[in-house]
């Protein structure tokens, strides 16, 4: 593991563990997409599978309030220890256990969480395409199909953020237009 990559996914934790136990959604969401970010950049597993588990876990927050987010906390705790002591496979099956924990959630919240994992993936998915990693990447990176991603992504905005929206499209049409009238 890079070192840069080991200090942002060191500093992400650290942020991962207070707002777990804050238990502030919002805050999980926005290191789940910093996350995303860094996984752009570097397109490392470690950064992609912390922030599938922070975005799952800032969706679980949201639909039930009464889950015990202790365990997460102390696992969060571990991959950092492990981390910071340059134990990379025991940070990796940490990380792959706190994965699995949120699968097992209560039984009646488990097709909820499946869907969750599903979707984070996908939404993670996207994220990475929208900072320029292609779409096959992309898709491969998180385990979704090219075809779920191309999906979602034709249904989000991010493709129109360019200025490629309606208005633009009719500027360059006329302008297309004058080019061939000469």
């Amino acid at each position: 593991m890079q070192e840069e990559v080991k200090q942002d996914v060191l500093a992400v934790l650290a942020k991962a563990k207070t707002a777990v136990q804050d238990k502030d959604e919002v805050a999980l969401v926005r290191i789940s997409n910093e996350t995303i970010h860094d996984a752009s950049i570097y397109q490392d597993d470690y950064s992609t599978d912390i922030a599938v588990a922070m975005y799952a876990l800032s969706k679980i927050m949201v639909r039930d309030s009464i889950v015990d987010f202790g365990v997460y906390v102390k696992l969060i705790d571990e991959a950092y220890e492990s981390l910071s002591n340059d134990k990379i496979e025991e940070y990796h099956n940490v990380i792959h256990k706190l994965l699995r924990d949120i699968k097992k959630m209560d039984k009646s919240m488990s097709n909820y969480i499946q869907h969750v994992l599903s979707q984070a993936k996908l939404k993670k998915s996207a994220k990475m395409y929208d900072h320029g990693i292609s779409i096959a990447q992309s898709a491969s990176r998180l385990g979704v199909s090219q075809w779920q991603l191309y999906s979602y992504v034709g249904k989000t905005k991010m493709n129109d953020k360019d200025g490629s929206g309606i208005g633009n499209m009719k500027k360059r049409l006329t302008f297309a237009r004058t080019l061939f009238k000469k």
